[in-house]
């Protein structure tokens, strides 16, 4: 199974670029999506952009994510011990 998180880009330096996810910043590759700038939001998995998104579409993930964060935590992991 494949996890991607949405990022916002803040710079661009060749094939790479520094991105801020869930309040993370850190440097990633975009080899598979050229021609980023700033601004900009993409899905980041395993230390690369996968794919552009808009920003609309990020928030929709983020608020996803932070939904099932919160049920994790009401619910428990689900994981017998």
């Amino acid at each position: 199974m494949c996890f991607a998180l949405p990022a916002k880009v803040i710079e661009t330096r060749g094939d790479l670029a520094v991105v801020t996810a869930s309040g993370a910043t850190r440097e990633i590759s975009t080899v598979a999506v050229p021609d980023l700038e700033p601004g900009d939001h993409v899905l980041l998995s395993f230390g690369m952009a996968v794919e552009r998104i808009t920003e609309d579409e990020a928030l929709e993930i983020q608020r996803t994510l932070d939904d099932l964060s919160e049920f994790g935590a009401r619910e428990g992991d689900g994981l017998e011990r």
